[in-house]
């Protein structure tokens, strides 16, 4: 067996071992990472980031932190990823999820909040990559972060 061919069988073998490890590590019992989310909406149009981090698109948001609730996290997570301050007793609640992640089961909460004017965007350069405002059939164009999926299929049915 030639040197090249052996580097090329160490590495199949690093990948295939990487693969399983990542597949049993999704069963280790981490704590909850539990999530909200702010849709902001002006004139038929709502707010979506991507992140840095994914190709996924979705509204913004993350995770709780310690002795948070949900709706004070969404107004945080907004603020820190756009510049946008919006009030947690603005925000109202309108969808929430269980996200099942092999032992674990994580919630994920959506308020929402209209606006009559687009507020100026200070985008966190480090965690958001770009923001559009969009209808719902144009984010429907795009990969979405499952929750904002079906947040954006419901308000279409109400």
């Amino acid at each position: 067996m030639s040197a090249a061919s052996t580097r090329v069988q160490l590495w199949r073998t690093a990948y295939k071992a990487a693969w399983f490890l990542r597949k049993g590590v999704r069963l280790l019992p981490f704590p909850h990472m539990n999530g909200a989310m702010a849709a902001i909406w002006c004139n038929d149009r709502v707010l979506l980031v991507q992140n840095t981090y994914n190709s996924f698109w979705s509204l913004p948001g993350g995770r709780l932190n310690a002795g948070e609730d949900y709706r004070d996290a969404a107004a945080r997570e907004l603020s820190e990823e756009t510049g946008i301050i919006v009030a947690a007793a603005e925000l109202d609640f309108v969808h929430g999820e269980f996200l099942g992640h092999a032992l674990r089961r994580d919630r994920v909460e959506i308020f929402e909040a209209l606006v009559q004017t687009r507020p100026e965007i200070v985008r966190n350069e480090i965690e958001i990559a770009e923001t559009r405002w969009l209808t719902t059939a144009e984010a429907f164009d795009l990969p979405l972060f499952g929750p904002t999926r079906r947040y954006l299929r419901a308000r279409q049915r109400r």
